[in-house]
């Protein structure tokens, strides 16, 4: 981990550049705010609010690596390698990228 990220994590650095909100930060069910009012009130007035319900009919509550392979393989994406110093970027193809991930992941190792 570079210094600067580790620095990100210290409570100091968090300390010093968080800015915290002047009020209390609302707290709405989705069922009771129409769009025209998260609109107006919260994007357009720079306000934070916490949306209680919003992910529970989301398709993509369901979705596994399997269903990103099956659905999206094909699609090719920028993956970045994080853990190399200038972040190198390259094109793959969402399958290709899993086989790649899988081929790294413990469980996978460990079943070999």
């Amino acid at each position: 981990m570079t210094s600067f990220v580790s620095s990100l994590l210290t409570e100091e650095y968090r300390e010093r550049n968080y800015v915290y909100p002047t009020h209390a930060i609302d707290k709405r069910h989705v069922d009771e705010l129409s769009w025209e009012e998260f609109v107006l009130r919260y994007l357009c007035g720079n306000r934070p609010v916490i949306i209680e319900g919003l992910v529970r009919t989301w398709a993509a509550r369901e979705w596994t690596v399997d269903y990103m392979h099956d659905h999206f393989g094909k699609v090719c994406a920028p993956v970045v390698n994080c853990s190399q110093a200038d972040f190198p970027c390259k094109e793959q193809t969402v399958a290709s990228f899993i086989a790649s991930w899988r081929s790294r992941s413990p469980s996978s190792s460990s079943s070999s």
